[in-house]
């Protein structure tokens, strides 16, 4: 099927926007992993991937690159998206093969890792935070910080993201939120 440039452009970049730029960037890695896959283990990766071939990658990210279960399934997407990229559609990624795999991976996960529960921010819990932040040795305006955060997202105002960064040095201009982005009214 032929269309004209200009709806093929138009189709592309909205099709670019779909995901968020940590996804595009995870799927890209997931990419860079198909050579050094192949480099490491001696099996030839072509597109599309047979049912070999992608056990052969899921080993390795679990043996090499020592991944979760969670990664894997990202990684998978991004094999799928890689077969569109290369112009071919992708074959049973997830066969019921990989889905045990998968599974026992996340199974193999939850029965060595103990887990810290996340806490519901609750009036109770966030009196117990200013009672542990006033006693803390804390300057008073990194109390003040974890202060304004923890009623912010009390308040369930933003996303945890939109709040806090991924790392603590370092900021994505376009999803966390900086003083610009805050209007008096």
């Amino acid at each position: 099927m032929s269309l004209p440039d200009t709806i093929v452009g138009a189709v592309v970049d909205a099709s670019n926007h779909s995901l968020a730029l940590t996804t595009w960037s995870s799927y890209n890695t997931a990419e860079n992993h198909i050579k050094r896959c192949e480099v490491e283990t001696g099996v030839k990766m072509t597109f599309p991937m047979d049912d070999r071939m992608v056990v052969t990658y899921v080993g390795w990210l679990i043996v090499s690159r020592k991944v979760s279960s969670a990664s894997i399934n990202q990684y998978l997407s991004g094999l799928r998206v890689a077969h569109l990229k290369h112009g071919v559609m992708p074959s049973n990624l997830r066969s019921d093969m990989m889905a045990a795999i998968i599974k026992g991976k996340e199974n193999e996960e939850n029965s060595t890792q103990k887990k810290i529960p996340r806490l519901a921010m609750t009036m109770p819990v966030l009196k117990l935070l200013k009672g542990l932040l006033s006693a803390s040795e804390l300057d008073i305006s990194r109390k003040r910080l974890v202060w304004a955060i923890s009623c912010m997202a009390f308040h369930g105002s933003f996303r945890i993201h939109e709040l806090l960064s991924r790392e603590a040095l370092t900021y994505h201009a376009k999803t966390t939120l900086l003083g610009c982005d805050i209007r008096k009214s």
